[in-house]
Order: structure tokens, then sequence, then C-alpha cells
């Protein structure tokens, strides 16, 4: 199997259709033979990345490329400890080991709704494959999204005005009417908005109104 999904939960009924529906969402990307891959749903947030490290409250997942036994991110030691246990294991030199080379994570609040699980993976699983086939692309814009959240608003940088991230936005949304159908999907959407407009967060307002107002035309990112 390329990939790994891991569904974290005490109910098993709800553990295996977690597991189905990712399933179904990884079926719509080609992967390479050997990617290495492992999908994390979990079903707590990951209060850390909502914060001083991540981009928000609004986060709801992330893609983690990771490079043999050295962390990529110092943010490593903020981890769960359930989450380092299953990406990786002691390895002779005292470093962790990783287990995979790409972890794509998903809070638990992401994945109590279907759509919001499927849009979320798919966003981050197009990252997977950006960073396998468009390395240096990926890293260039991977570059800006790093930066001080306080500068990139100065200067009125959106996330989707970055290649990578218009992309994931696009496929996710694609990938989801594929699977539930653009009347369901649209519903979702007109939520996130609304909770966002109660939140007074103006940003993620802005980004589901990016995502609600670009028609797909596009196949599926692997034809189907």
């Amino acid at each position: 199997m390329p990939y790994n999904i891991k569904v974290k939960s005490n109910d098993v009924d709800l553990r295996a259709k977690r597991q189905t529906l990712a399933e179904r969402v990884v079926a719509q990307f080609e992967l390479p033979a050997k990617p290495r891959l492992l999908c994390f749903l979990d079903d707590v947030d990951w209060d850390f990345l909502k914060g001083e490290w991540g981009p928000g409250k609004s986060n709801r997942g992330i893609h983690i490329p990771t490079e043999k036994d050295i962390p990529l991110y110092p943010e490593w030691y903020y981890w769960p400890d359930y989450l380092q246990e299953s990406i990786a294991s002691p390895g002779p030199s005292g470093w962790l080991k990783y287990d995979f080379d790409n972890v794509v994570y998903l809070h638990g609040s992401t994945c109590e709704r279907v759509v919001g699980l499927v849009m979320t993976l798919a966003h981050e699983l197009q990252h997977v494959t950006q960073y396998i086939n468009q390395r240096i692309v990926w890293a260039e814009n991977n570059l800006v999204t790093h930066l001080q959240r306080d500068f990139l608003k100065q200067i009125g940088l959106k996330a989707w005005d970055l290649p990578i991230e218009r992309e994931a936005r696009i496929v996710s949304k694609r990938v989801a009417e594929h699977l539930y159908g653009e009347e369901r999907v649209g519903q979702y959407i007109e939520e996130k908005i609304n909770e966002a407009i109660e939140a007074n967060d103006s940003n993620d307002e802005s980004d589901w109104q990016f995502v609600r107002e670009f028609v797909i035309f596009d196949l599926l990112p692997s034809g189907r």
C-alpha cells in the first residue's frame, strides 16, 4: 500500500466511516508507488498548530514533509505524543527516525463534517503531489507562507495569491463536488462563511468567499 491512513477515535463505527471516506479521497489522486504517506485524522484539535505556530484558529489541517532522521520543524517537540509515535520510531543515532516521507494531519473538528474532511484532506494531498512533483515551486511558495502574518497582512497578500494554495483550493472543491455534488458542497461553504462572520474572522471569511466564487471545469487530479 503506497499510503497509510490512521483514524484516531474510540468509536469503532466512526473510525471505520472516516477510514472509508479518507480512502475515497486518496483514490482521487495519482500518488507515486512509494510516497510513504501517512494521513492522520485526529479526534481532538492540535492546539499548538492553531496557536503560536499555525495560521490561526481557522486552521483545519497541514501537510508536513519529513527529511530522513532530522526534524524539519523544531516544533516537532510540541506535537502530541500519540502523533509522534505514529510518525516516527527511535533510530540508532538517537534521533527519532521518520517512518514516512509525507504526513497529512487533520484536526478532530475538521473531521466532524464529511464535506469538511473531504475538502481539507484533498487540499493537503494536493500539497503532497506538489511537493513530490514540483519541489522548487512548492519550496518557493512555502517560504512565503512562513513569513510573519502581520507582514503578509500589511502587503495585502492572501493565501490564495500563491499558486500552490490556489491550486489546492481548486482541487479540494473539485474532489468534494465529485463525491458529494455541487449543492451540498455549496451549502457547506456558505455555513463556513457564516461561521467566520460570527467569529469575526475576516481572513477565513474572505478565503471561503474565494472558494465559493470559482467554478470547476477541470477533470479530477487523476482524471477520474
